[in-house]
């Protein structure tokens, strides 16, 4: 129960901190543009973008080993998506103060980039239940799936955001 009221809390200041979803991008030139929203610039972002990842390659790993059904392992797995929310939004997204980046892209789109590999990854150990797979060949997928399939995703997904969806403008 302590857990829902931290989600909770985490999310509802998420919400009261962060501009709006309807919000227009900040005016060209200010000056924390490529930050995340504390304020760090870099390759920061991307640094939390993969610890998030290794931890929820670890607790995917958690979820589908300690489960004897599926419906508990979705609802855990979903709820630490959820969990991670306020992470994304603060750590990992780069674009807050962007402007050619609509707001709708820092809410929606982050943690769509973030998530969408670890769970198509998921959904397909979720279709394989009950296969022995030794750790070795779950470390070595994931280290794929992290390496080469979640950075070409995430172009993949930029480009379709910001030219499909239009949650950018030049």
């Amino acid at each position: 129960m302590a857990l829902v009221a931290v989600l909770g809390a985490a999310i509802k200041s998420s919400v009261h901190y962060l501009p709006p979803i309807g919000e227009m991008p900040p005016h060209l030139g200010d000056t924390r543009e490529g930050r995340n929203w504390i304020g760090q610039g870099g390759s920061a972002f991307a640094g939390y973008s993969f610890l998030l990842l290794g931890v929820a390659y670890g607790v995917k790993r958690l979820i589908l080993t300690c489960c004897t059904r599926r419906l508990p392992a979705v609802l855990l797995f979903l709820l630490f998506v959820i969990l991670s929310l306020p992470y994304i939004w603060l750590l990992c997204e780069p674009d807050w103060f962007n402007p050619f980046i609509y707001r709708v892209s820092c809410w929606i789109g982050g943690p769509i980039a973030i998530w969408f590999v670890p769970t198509v990854s998921f959904v397909v150990d979720l279709c394989f239940w009950g296969t022995a797979r030794p750790f070795n060949h779950y470390l070595i997928r994931s280290a794929v799936e992290v390496a080469l399939a979640f950075p070409l995703w995430v172009v993949i997904w930029n480009l379709f955001s910001f030219w499909i969806l239009g949650w950018g403008w030049i």
